[in-house]
């Protein structure tokens, strides 16, 4: 019983670090003044640090061969070093896509200066970009019926949009979830990155 009330207060410890060094990134002191009410966003984000906390604890307490050795850095002595995040082999069903995404506008809750650059981000965030951005890599032919499957999905979600006339774009590339259950899918959009003009640093880093 001692010892389960310790390892709580060492994971309360943990979520208070994380959640510490988060608002410091952003600019916020102990001093600044606080909330006497947590709203619906600032809830569900303390719930989700607090569930990953949960869940690097749960993996912690049970380390198995061929989960965390791949994590180490390649200096560190190992007899085998399996293989890191699976890649490709897209299923749509195992990727998860919302109900409904887009039910808020977001812009009115970002600073001023912040909605300008969104706004008009093809002079402020695109003036340099090279021309071809709109030629990109297409989805392998082995995924292409899943890649349509999932692209239902997200736009019956209102998660995704179409367009004719894409100024930019890049392939996706399913990566596999802790348990090889569950998928989720990352745009490989290194070029446009590359395009965009250099981001701020955030503060304190």
């Amino acid at each position: 019983h001692d010892w389960s009330c310790q390892r709580w207060k060492l994971l309360r410890a943990f979520v208070n670090a994380a959640i510490g060094a988060l608002n410091w990134c952003y600019g916020c002191r102990p001093s600044s003044p606080q909330s006497s009410r947590r709203t619906a966003a600032q809830r569900d984000v303390l719930q989700r640090l607090v569930s990953r906390c949960v869940d690097f604890h749960n993996r912690l307490q049970a380390p198995t061969a061929g989960s965390w050795e791949n994590l180490t850095p390649d200096w560190v002595p190992l007899p085998e070093r399996p293989e890191g995040p699976k890649y490709g082999g897209l299923c749509a069903a195992k990727v998860d896509v919302l109900p409904e995404a887009g039910t808020c506008d977001p812009m009115p809750c970002l600073p001023l200066a912040v909605q300008q650059l969104i706004t008009n981000c093809e002079q402020t965030l695109f003036s340099d970009a090279p021309k071809g951005l709109d030629m990109f890599e297409d989805v392998a032919d082995s995924e292409r019926l899943e890649y349509i499957k999932l692209v239902v999905r997200q736009l019956r979600a209102k998660q995704l949009g179409l367009t004719a006339k894409p100024r930019g774009g890049g392939t996706v590339i399913a990566v596999g979830k802790p348990g090889g259950k569950r998928q989720r899918v990352v745009w490989h959009g290194r070029r446009v990155s590359a395009a965009a003009r250099r981001p701020p640093k955030p503060q304190h880093l």
